[in-house]
């Protein structure tokens, strides 16, 4: 592949890029850049193909030119905004919500309104100031698309009190997922250390040797298996959810290819009984960048709907236009008085009315 000339954003595109939709082959040419920014310039007629605009979804040749032309930094400020907030436990010291899919933890470029950070704003009158003016109160992530538990520090006392149970790893994280595949093993664990991709450089991946990426490990639980799309039935206007966060990524997952890893751990094709998905519980014990999402499909269970590590980005049968991944529980030392808080998240709609689709139940 052709290496790009990302400060001045001038790049020729490989013929290995042939067939594939012009915003995948961008995203993969300009690495530093997101896909969904990318389309946004090349709707704004920013980025040039061959001297002329074009369409996010032009089928590249191979052999273009690409010029870009960068709009200048964005200055990202923290603001409040007035943001409903699914509040499962509050007081003078802590603060934790039920997060939506599609909300990021905090602002970013690209990202700078309608995250969490924006709503805890809004809501609180103090937020701990450790992680600084972009990031206060934010003692732990989730990824944008991941629903759940995830809880916050309105004082600086609280955070250095939460952030040592994180290093000590003595929080308690227990995740549910539904997955492509048929686990031999009701239980099994994945250690595989985690870095950085070596080529899509926005990726996660396991890699092999022992001074490569940082240690990592999820204990898994099958908790129901499921069978086809079909054999339960939905709730009247699940489809509606999230239809906006899953436009385009169907495209870029067929481009990419997604997971074809084989099972460590059982066979992901169909068994007798017709049971082809799963859906697992995950212990993380320790906090990698989508690490849960990373050791299952390298199990051979990719998550239903992840567009960066699963077999497909969107699957409108089910209504699941995200990555079917939850954060159900989060236990914790209370900060100032050590009682141990239980905090539990209820699914998310989408997820539950695919489950059900699937001839589940839940709670399971």
């Amino acid at each position: 592949m052709a290496v790009a000339n990302e400060e001045i954003g001038e790049v020729t595109l490989d013929v290995s890029f042939a067939g594939q939709r012009l915003d995948v082959s961008l995203a993969r040419a300009f690495p530093g850049r997101s896909r969904s920014f990318l389309a946004r310039l090349l709707k704004d007629g920013a980025i040039l193909l061959d001297g002329k605009e074009a369409k996010p979804s032009h089928k590249v040749r191979g052999g273009e030119r690409v010029e870009a032309e960068w709009p200048e930094p964005e200055i990202i400020e923290a603001r409040p905004e007035a943001i409903p907030l699914d509040i499962l436990y509050e007081d003078a010291d802590v603060i934790a919500v039920n997060k939506p899919a599609g909300m990021c933890a905090h602002p970013s470029a690209g990202h700078t309104s309608g995250t969490l950070v924006n709503a805890l704003l809004h809501h609180c009158a103090d937020l701990s100031s450790i992680n600084g003016a972009i990031r206060p109160g934010i003692v732990h992530r989730l990824d944008a698309d991941t629903t759940g538990a995830i809880v916050a520090a309105k004082n600086d006392a609280a955070h250095r009190a939460l952030q040592e149970q994180f290093m000590a790893r003595s929080v308690r994280k227990t995740y549910v997922a539904l997955c492509h595949g048929v686990p031999l093993r009701e239980r099994f664990v994945c250690d595989g250390r985690i870095g950085r991709h070596p080529v899509r450089r926005t990726e996660m991946t396991v890699v092999r040797g022992a001074d490569e990426g940082r240690a990592a490990r999820t204990d898994f639980e099958v908790l129901q298996r499921l069978g086809a799309p079909g054999s339960g039935k939905r709730g009247a206007g699940e489809e509606e959810r999230g239809r906006k966060i899953g436009e385009g990524r169907a495209a870029e997952a067929a481009d990419r290819g997604g997971v074809r890893s084989r099972s460590l751990f059982g066979d992901r094709e169909p068994g007798a009984s017709g049971q082809r998905f799963v859906m697992v519980l995950a212990r993380p014990h320790t906090g990698r960048t989508h690490q849960i999402r990373v050791h299952l499909a390298k199990a051979g269970f990719p998550i239903l709907a992840d567009p960066l590590y699963g077999r497909e980005a969107a699957m409108p049968e089910l209504g699941l236009y995200r990555h079917a991944l939850h954060a159900w529980k989060l236990e914790i030392d209370h900060p100032r008085t050590g009682e141990r808080l239980h905090l539990e998240a209820p699914l998310a709609d989408d997820m539950e009315g695919a489950l059900r689709a699937l001839g589940g139940r839940w709670p399971p």
